[in-house]
């Protein structure tokens, strides 16, 4: 498998660009039947969603191997990643789910009983922050435990009041 670059012609050419192939990329491992939703690397160990499955892809001698965490409830749409140091958090619009690295299963529904229902998530200073689907409000996770989300740790973006689509820690400074 290669890669396409894009070469741009000088402003007078006839065409305007074209795709040449260059070499560099290659097919290493095929993780679930896909779509690919999402990904994150945490302390050296890959975590995708794949279809409607949660896979981990760890290394070993230049062999990679992908294995099914567990399923999610979702099949389509994007999925948002955030780690700690010893927690991934995965979020698809409808609910999250938590897994730690070393246990046998994953935690779905993290927010189960608290009303939020995250589509995007940003992790800073040892907290997890995640929206709620069609509102402006996002959420504080307890510090370094992604599976505890205290009710009173809440805001709102007030500068707009419209649903927040995406997040971000630039700098240290949460970007909505």
């Amino acid at each position: 498998m290669t890669s396409a670059q894009l070469l741009v012609a000088a402003k007078d050419a006839k065409d305007a660009g074209y795709f040449v192939n260059t070499p560099g990329l290659d097919l290493i491992k095929m993780v679930g039947p896909g779509p690919h939703r999402g990904y994150i690397v945490a302390n050296g160990v890959a975590y995708v969603a794949s279809g409607n499955a949660l896979y981990s892809v760890s290394v070993a001698n230049n062999v990679y191997t992908a294995t099914n965490l567990g399923a999610l409830v979702t099949a389509s749409g994007p999925v948002g990643f955030i780690s700690n140091p010893t927690q991934v958090l995965a979020v698809d619009g409808v609910q999250g789910y938590l897994w730690t690295p070393g246990s046998s299963t994953f935690a779905g529904n993290v927010f189960n009983g608290l009303g939020i229902t995250p589509s995007v998530c940003a992790y800073q200073d040892g907290f997890g922050i995640v929206n709620n689907v069609g509102t402006n409000q996002f959420y504080q996770s307890a510090l370094n435990d992604l599976s505890s989300w205290p009710g009173l740790n809440f805001s709102s973006a007030d500068s707009d009041s419209t649903p927040i689509v995406g997040m971000t820690d630039n700098a240290r400074e949460l970007w909505i």
